[in-house]
């Protein structure tokens, strides 16, 4: 999955391809933000929770500049995509 750095932690975009509905993935974060995240062989554990509109709009172009892609998908909906930030626990 494709990530953005933001203030240290990483950001992933609920793109789901541009499918209408939100991935499943982001309905359970929302249901229990506690995740476990893997970036190479480093695994650790993470809160996550949906950026404010105010750090979307920041990371957002940042997202489009790494995979023209979500451009594309965004035009299949009218869904916006939420970006989520994943902060360490425990450190």
């Amino acid at each position: 999955m494709l990530y953005v750095s933001h203030s240290g932690d990483p950001s992933v975009v609920a793109s789901f391809g541009g499918h209408p509905r939100a991935p499943a993935w982001l309905v359970n974060i929302r249901d229990d933000p506690r995740v476990t995240v893997q970036v190479g062989g480093v695994r650790w554990e993470g809160v996550a929770r949906i950026a404010i509109e105010e750090e979307r709009q920041e990371l957002w172009p940042r997202f489009v500049e790494m995979f023209s892609g979500y451009e594309r998908y965004r035009d299949r909906t009218t869904r916006i995509f939420p970006i989520v930030i994943i902060a360490r626990v425990g450190d």
